[in-house]
Parts: C-alpha cells; structure tokens; sequence
C-alpha cells in the first residue's frame, strides 16, 4: 500500500501525460434522512488521483473491517468474509488500473540530448 500512498506525491512529468478528469460532479452518501447527499466528487480531481484515494478508501475499509470481524458472532462471520472479499477484488481492479496508467505514461527521466 506505500506504493499507492507514493503516487500522489511522486507523479512527475504529469504536464506531459494525459489526465482524465471525471466528466460530471456526482452526488453521494447514503444518509435516507429525507436530504440531499452531503458530498459530492469534484470534477475538477485528475481521475489517477481519484483511483489513489479509491484505493486508499479500500484499503481502509479492508482492514476496518478485518478489525471488525473479531467482534462478531461466528454464523455472520462468513457473510462478513464475503464482503471483505469483495473490497479486495476492487481493489485489485483499481490497483490494476493505476499499474496501465503508469506503464502507458512517457518517460521523464530520459538524458537530454544535444
């Protein structure tokens, strides 16, 4: 996870590669209190440093939840894994992705030639 952590201060050469940006703001958060949601993802964020956070927020609700299990009964235990199984499958596709983004990038760090 240091890897991903280092993609956000550790992007050279970002003035030379291609940055998606979401399209659109879009609203989210679950509350069912009868509001708009409170948050909302800024269109305006290069999507590689979204896919990062993503990873980041996975990684956290992986181990959030790993912590979790030693709190609960054993017959909601397997249900519980299957979540956690699934955090780590998109994790791994997010992970996948920022792996493509950086080995399509240019090079930066190339002698100059005179």
């Amino acid at each position: 996870m240091a890897a991903v952590r280092g993609r956000l201060s550790s992007l050279p050469g970002l003035e030379n590669a291609r940055v998606y940006h979401p399209a659109y703001s879009r609203p989210f958060g679950r509350c069912d209190a009868g509001h708009d949601p409170l948050f909302t993802v800024n269109p305006n964020i290069p999507a590689e440093d979204a896919l990062v956070h993503v990873a980041l927020y996975l990684r956290s609700a992986y181990e959030t939840g790993y912590k979790a299990l030693d709190y609960m009964r054993e017959e909601g235990r397997g249900m519980f894994w299957s979540n956690l199984h699934a955090i780590e499958m998109a994790e791994g596709v997010i992970e996948a992705l920022l792996d493509g983004i950086e080995s399509t990038r240019p090079p930066t760090n190339l002698p100059s030639q005179a």
